[in-house]
């Protein structure tokens, strides 16, 4: 009998199914919000390769965490998402700072922050530029010292020099290789044109000479040549 209970004890653990398993907890998509629009300079055109910042906000439009990024394209447009916490669907801010051709803007605009499946998170937010700070012999030369640091390659030279280019940061890079190349370190600065809001300069180096044009209209802008 006794082996007999134990067969009986042994057959039952064999057969039972097993213990039922926790599912995982569902997916719960981030929160996000969607902004998207034009950038235009004071005169209306489109600014292309425009620098973008933005932010997630609270209620008061005050920015949380760290900001999303983007450039403009070819026509102006851009658009950028930036994510909040998952849980409850809810109305806060959305912050965005623009720089591009020597200037910059700041605004703040309401927005709903749910699921990208949900498509309400969506605003259109068209942009406009400031005029520039007003370009001078000053701020021309100022600007001229930076294309020099941007050919030794330091890193904030290069940055700046890319909103005056409309270009974005790497690509600056690849822009300024056949510089580089060709003057190989500058030994000489000189100006060679002064005219209304716009100044042209000869860089020379060692192997040869470049080029650079800046000039104004509603914005400034570096012309490498």
């Amino acid at each position: 009998m006794r082996r007999l209970a134990i067969l009986t004890i042994l057959t039952a653990c064999a057969t039972a199914p097993p213990p039922a398993s926790t599912p995982p907890p569902p997916i719960r998509p981030q929160n996000a919000a969607v902004a998207a629009g034009v950038i235009c300079d004071a005169s209306g055109r489109p600014v292309s390769r425009a620098a973008i910042s933005a932010w997630a906000a609270d209620p008061a439009c005050n920015v949380v965490g760290r900001p999303e990024t983007a450039v403009s394209g070819e026509d102006g447009s851009y658009q950028i998402r930036v994510g909040r916490e998952v849980g409850p669907r809810f109305d806060a801010c959305i912050v965005l700072e623009v720089r591009g051709g020597g200037a910059m803007t700041r605004v703040q605009h309401p927005v709903h922050y749910a699921p990208d499946s949900a498509g309400a998170n969506r605003v259109s937010v068209g942009i406009t530029l400031p005029p520039a700070t007003l370009l001078t012999r000053a701020e021309a030369d100022r600007l001229i010292d930076v294309v020099q640091r941007a050919l030794r390659r330091e890193q904030e030279a290069v940055r700046e020099l890319a909103l005056y280019l409309n270009l974005h940061e790497s690509d600056t890079y690849a822009a300024l290789a056949p510089f580089m190349q060709r003057v190989r370190g500058i030994e000489s600065v000189a100006l060679l044109e002064e005219g209304d809001r716009q100044y042209v300069y000869e860089l020379r180096g060692v192997r040869g000479t470049m080029r650079v044009t800046i000039a104004q209209d509603s914005l400034t802008r570096i012309d490498l040549h």
